[in-house]
């Protein structure tokens, strides 16, 4: 998600994320998860994480929300 909304220099949690665009975090993941699965560039990276352990911000993710789907 980072990258789709143009942060490449740091990772910020999904929540933080959402706050920074002031969305609801539902509204906020929705947006992003349909922009990424529309690109293949990110949507081969975001199928290769299938585990919390592998999130690069498992501590603060709502990996749960990221990879029900």
């Amino acid at each position: 998600m980072n990258l789709a909304f143009g942060h490449d220099e740091e990772q910020f949690c999904l929540n933080c994320l959402a706050s920074l665009y002031e969305q609801p975090l539902n509204e906020f993941f929705e947006t992003g998860l349909h922009y990424v699965q529309s690109r293949e560039c990110f949507e081969k990276a975001w199928n290769k994480l299938t585990q919390k352990e592998e999130c690069p911000c498992k501590e603060t993710c709502a990996f749960e929300q990221c990879f029900k789907v």
